[in-house]
């Protein structure tokens, strides 16, 4: 199933049914599912692993942020910019720099630089 797109719409589907029932139960799953989206590559993901990154809950962003790394996409750099910047969540934000690591370009150099506390960059 990893890799098959045509899964990406069921993926989806059962992702948002279970934020619906918000029963704190499926909390795995919906991770799991975030991340099976990212592994994917499908873009048309992107905007529910989107919609995750800004969510409340620490572990569907910390799983969005690895997902949307996954899909390499650099059209998603500002908001993992944002992530990077200003997520009050440290790993997060530690996740943020990985996808955006991942995804490479000057932008996300540059935001990875800026985020070194600043001993690191003095080395």
């Amino acid at each position: 199933m990893c890799r098959d797109r045509d899964t990406t719409p069921l993926l989806i589907a059962r992702y948002r049914a279970l934020r619906e029932l918000k029963t704190g139960k499926a909390k795995p799953t919906e991770v799991a599912l975030l991340h099976a989206l990212g592994r994917i590559g499908d873009p048309s993901a992107q905007l529910v692993l989107l919609e995750a990154l800004q969510d409340k809950d620490e572990q569907l962003r910390r799983a969005a942020a690895l997902a949307l790394g996954d899909l390499g996409d650099r059209s998603v750099m500002k908001p993992l910019i944002t992530a990077l910047e200003q997520d009050n969540d440290e790993q997060t934000r530690g996740f943020a720099a990985i996808s955006l690591g991942r995804i490479g370009g000057e932008a996300a150099r540059d935001a990875l630089h800026a985020a070194l506390p600043t001993k690191a960059r003095a080395r």
